[in-house]
């Protein structure tokens, strides 16, 4: 309706001024006066408007202006001549301004779904942003509540080890319930490390070591899962000392990952061979895992590096894993600038696995690894321990293996009775959890260091919160160091040993795993 009223009142208005100055003007171009009027109609109104417009403008023009004024008469050729070009103008100008109009809404209708298709991927975004971080959160929990009761699952065989009789039976089931307490750890563990590299948060140690070191230290990690199998393991290492620049930790990581797939993937009595070459051409070195064991379907070999991909269940053995390890393995070798490779010549045959990696372009002193001992190491003097979790078993274990270790100890089960035990007690160390009830191992910590007797106190973190964020926090609340349940105990009167003096007092550090 609107363009209708326009295209009336524009003919209305071009003929009024038309009619005005027609003295002036005369005859001169009376009809080309309306084609104003008409472009104004079709501009505003589309093709009806516009036609509209035209056909009062035909009208006004005749009755108005051409001779013989105030008569729709036509008195000459020429004047219908005119007035029919006017018409033929006015239609082609509708037509014109039809198409714009057309082309303008579809561009508007265009614009419309894009805004609403920008909008639709932004919260999209958000949903996954929000999924990713609750995906985080909730494989943060998990690791921790699953952390939370190996710890004195641990700490329980560790004290088995020490005051067990000796029976083979005995010492079988405490071994079986070892190795299954460290398969559970490492799942956990290698599941964290996925999410981490994932989201870009994980970072490398990297030192100078030895390549023979590394292999050393995997194949010792990965030797009871294939004793148990009765595997036969060969392993060839190059003649020459090869350097690495690396985190030796995580590429021992690695290559047990490829082990411990070789073990569980080849029947029982089985053979598997670990070869390193060094390639001086290329300055890299190759080391390949090979077994006899069921082989890869030639479909899996291009996913199964992919995170969760296993093979087909009815090829599957039991103990297949969650199917991460191959995943962080690839990402740590390529972390390291390295490749590696699957190849197998189908079901049945066995698989071979290749890691090359850059050697060090310099010699230098290597980084060791440190080897477990199953013996305690006791302290220079009795020194004395808070030891504070709301978890009883895990606080208990705990004391019963410092004390056994030569510390004076004192237990706590929540964070108000560990703050009044530590006021009292005055410990040289204090081992606290971080999520216990009444007070948080960060409050418990802060409140220590604001008391005279507690700055130099050893504070040291034990709780299944292994996150950046995490070792952020406990950092910030005056922690000296940060370690993940399950703690080995062996590692960890290691470590407290190492953190005494010759006097005895403690040595601050930073925040350590």
């Amino acid at each position: 309706m609107q363009g209708y009223l326009i295209a009336i009142g524009a003919t209305a208005l071009v003929a009024i001024v038309r009619e005005t100055v027609s003295d002036t003007l005369g005859d001169f171009a009376p009809v080309v006066s309306f084609t104003i009027a008409v472009v104004i109609a079709a501009w505003y109104g589309g093709l009806r408007p516009g036609l509209l417009a035209t056909a009062l403008s035909v009208i006004a023009a005749d009755y108005l202006l051409v001779p013989t004024r105030h008569s729709l008469y036509v008195a000459s050729v020429s004047n219908g001549v005119s007035l029919g070009v006017f018409v033929f103008a006015g239609i082609l100008i509708s037509l014109l301004c039809e198409s714009l109009h057309k082309t303008r809404r579809r561009l508007e209708a265009e614009q419309e779904n894009l805004r609403c298709s920008v909008e639709l991927q932004r919260k999209m975004q958000d949903a996954l942003t929000e999924s990713d971080r609750r995906k985080d959160e909730f494989l943060a929990t998990l690791a921790h509540e699953l952390r939370n009761p190996l710890a004195p699952v641990r700490n329980a065989i560790h004290i088995l080890r020490a005051r067990m009789p000796p029976s083979p039976e005995l010492h079988w089931a405490r071994d079986v319930i070892d190795r299954q307490v460290t398969q559970m750890t490492r799942l956990i563990d290698d599941l964290m490390d996925v999410a981490r590299i994932t989201r870009g948060t994980f970072e490398l140690r990297k030192d100078r070591a030895e390549l023979d070191e590394i292999i050393r230290s995997a194949v010792e990690t990965s030797r009871p899962l294939i004793d148990s199998s009765r595997h036969e393991l060969t392993v060839r290492l190059p003649s020459e000392t090869v350097y690495l620049d690396a985190d030796v930790v995580r590429l021992a990581q690695v290559f047990s990952n490829l082990l411990n797939n070789a073990a569980k993937y080849t029947a029982s009595g089985g053979r598997i061979a670990v070869v390193a070459e060094r390639d001086a051409r290329a300055d890299t070195v190759l080391v390949a895992i090979e077994d006899s064991g069921m082989g890869i379907p030639p479909p899996m070999l291009a996913r199964i590096f992919e995170p969760f991909t296993q093979l087909d269940r009815s090829l599957e053995r039991a103990q297949g894993g969650l199917g991460i390890g191959l995943a962080l393995a690839k990402r740590l070798v390529q972390m390291h600038g390295g490749t590696i490779e699957a190849h197998s010549d189908g079901p049945g045959k066995g698989s071979r696995f290749a890691v090359r990696l850059p050697v060090s372009a310099e010699q230098g002193v290597p980084q060791s690894i440190p080897q477990e001992s199953h013996r305690p190491t006791p302290a220079r003097a009795r020194r004395r321990v808070l030891v504070a979790d709301d978890n009883y078993d895990s606080a208990t274990s705990l004391s019963i293996l410092l004390n056994d270790a030569g510390y004076e100890i004192r237990t706590a089960g929540d964070g108000a009775q560990a703050l009044q035990t530590a006021a009292e007690f005055r410990p040289d160390i204090a081992l606290l959890d971080i999520g216990m009830p009444m007070l948080n191992g960060y409050e418990i910590a802060r409140r220590i260091r604001d008391q005279p007797w507690g700055r130099d106190v050893l504070l040291i973190a034990v709780t299944g919160w292994g996150g950046p964020e995490h070792r952020q926090q406990t950092a910030a609340a005056g922690f000296d160091h940060h370690l993940i349940k399950p703690v080995d105990p062996t590692a960890l009167t290691q470590l407290l040993a190492s953190l005494l003096t010759e006097a005895g007092a403690p040595v601050r550090g930073s925040v350590a795993t």
